[in-house]
């Protein structure tokens, strides 16, 4: 089907599949809009631009696909009985009670990962966290800015990174330590470096964000610790099949291709930081197969680099399943939202300018 066909059809069904009776009978996990083929012409245009569909996802059961073919005007009850009978697509990705997407950081992974122990200059990619999270917490530096109408050097990362749960009193100034706690040889306090304070924060239906103040002008490196040669740009809009990249904390360098560009889902949040409930919907999000375990909550989504010298920011990778999908925040959206607008408190009007 055509995009915006896919558009209205994911506007009508999304409500349905995330609303309290469909989640007790088939907990769903994700709905999405994906496409068939990746492939492009000479003007960079896609070859095909019928091919459009819509992927929902469930827990316990491979996904489900509809296509213009599979289309009927009571698209639910297909779905529902599709699902009564496990009649499904070719996908036979499951979510399990163990796999469905989390926040990144909610359980520290343990493994050995040189870029855990502290750098001086700590840049993208790096060991991060809020100085109050438990100190089994870690999550991951994303990248350094400078903002317009304000002095010093900004990085960001997740709301659940750098400021803590959602139901405290959280305030801004709040310290952020490197390397977290949890990466520390034998949690040996002295290794912790304050390197910012929390500036900004926004936690929404469409961003799980914040930004710290470097505490001087050099306690932050630029770019990524990765690639240390490669510059970003500025920002750009996801689209699908782009191949992407990301650095964190604990997978170092990972490669993927947005799946989809807009992708409502349902995080588990056993620890609370996001939700009261345990549990948080978020919309408008980057899809990717799997590019990311826990303590990698944080890394700014890259374009891949063609010619390895530049290249421009995508998302801000905040939740995955550590099996089968990672999901990002469109930095996008963030930016958009830094001129104040949040459920807590104002916050201070921003003008991205550019990355360090």
């Amino acid at each position: 089907m055509k995009r915006d066909y896919a558009e209205d059809l994911f506007n009508s069904i999304e409500p349905i599949v995330f609303s309290p009776v469909f989640l007790r009978m088939h907990k769903t996990v994700h709905i999405a809009i994906i496409k068939d083929s990746y492939d492009k012409d000479e003007n960079g245009k896609f070859e095909l631009d019928d091919d459009y569909k819509i992927e929902i996802a469930f827990e316990k059961l491979p996904v489900f696909q509809i296509g213009l073919q599979s289309f009927s005007d009571n698209v639910i009850q297909e779905i529902n009985k599709s699902l009564d009978t496990k009649t499904v697509s070719n996908d036979e990705t499951e979510f399990t009670e163990s796999t469905r997407p989390a926040l990144q950081n909610d359980d520290y992974y343990k493994h050995y990962n040189p870029y855990k122990l502290r750098d001086k200059n700590p840049s993208g990619g790096t060991s991060v966290i809020n100085n109050q999270l438990h100190k089994d917490f870690s999550g991951s530096l994303g990248l350094a800015f400078k903002l317009k109408n304000h002095t010093g050097s900004y990085f960001l990362s997740n709301f659940h990174v750098l400021a803590r749960r959602k139901e405290l009193n959280v305030k801004r100034y709040e310290t952020i330590i490197h390397p977290s706690k949890s990466d520390t040889y034998d949690n040996n306090t002295s290794d912790l470096n304050p390197i910012a304070t929390l500036f900004w924060f926004n936690l929404d239906e469409y961003v799980d964000a914040a930004i710290a103040k470097s505490n001087c002008e050099k306690s932050i490196g630029s770019g990524i610790r990765c690639l240390p040669n490669l510059k970003i740009e500025g920002v750009d809009s996801p689209e699908i099949g782009q191949n992407v990249m990301k650095c964190g904390r604990s997978t170092n360098l990972t490669h993927g291709v947005i799946r989809s560009d807009r992708c409502t889902v349902l995080i588990k949040d056993k620890y609370k930081l996001v939700s009261k409930t345990g549990s948080r919907i978020f919309k408008d999000q980057i899809l990717t197969k799997c590019m990311s375990l826990a303590g990698d909550s944080g890394s700014v989504l890259l374009k891949s680099a063609k010619n390895g010298h530049s290249t421009s920011a995508l998302g801000l990778l905040f939740a995955g399943d550590s099996e089968n999908y990672s999901y990002h925040n469109k930095l996008n959206n963030i930016f958009y939202r830094l001129i104040g607008d949040s459920e807590y408190l104002i916050m201070p009007k921003l003008d991205f300018d550019n990355f360090l």
